[in-house]
């Protein structure tokens, strides 16, 4: 779910969890993960960790499924790129990710163009409020730092990752 990491549930996408279940004929996890300021990074990248550690050893015998799609929102999206790096890497688990759904997703907290300013459209985003979301995520953190690729999947080596479908608005902050 989306959030910027500091809002949200994983209620927020029951309409949209329910209709891939039942049109597509999946199980659709939604992850708790815990949010900051309470729990910076890496609490949250962490728990989606987990979650997909879990779903790699029980998926085929709770749901007879042994391969798995990542996808999410925002912060979201962000999370299920980490994540999607970490099930190739940490857990060497690539070949059974079969895509990647990201939706506008916050791939380099540092700060892209398009997330100092959204072209003069007025939305309800704006980069000190965005500042402040990265700020909680990653309290202390230097830019160098925030390049981390476990941070900033931007800058990651994408090499033997599934397919991956990007969705993002034309004057989305997060767009570039």
């Amino acid at each position: 779910h989306g959030g910027g990491w500091i809002l949200g549930d994983p209620t927020m996408g029951d309409l949209n969890n329910e209709h891939l279940a039942r049109e597509f004929g999946l199980a659709v996890l939604s992850v708790d993960y815990r949010l900051a300021p309470e729990h910076p990074y890496p609490a949250g990248p962490d728990d989606c960790e987990a979650a997909a550690r879990w779903l790699l050893e029980k998926g085929p015998s709770e749901f007879g499924a042994d391969k798995m799609f990542i996808g999410g929102e925002s912060a979201g999206g962000h999370l299920s790129l980490v994540t999607g790096l970490r099930v190739r890497d940490r857990l060497s688990a690539g070949d059974r990710l079969l895509g990647l759904n990201l939706f506008f997703g916050w791939y380099d907290v540092n700060g892209t163009p398009s997330q100092r300013g959204n072209g003069g459209h007025k939305d309800m985003l704006d980069p000190e409020g965005l500042r402040f979301m990265v700020d909680s995520f990653t309290p202390g953190l230097s830019e160098e730092q925030r390049r981390d690729p476990d941070i900033s999947p931007l800058f990651a080596d994408l090499a033997g990752l599934p397919p991956c479908l990007v969705s993002v608005g034309g004057y989305d902050h997060l767009r570039d």
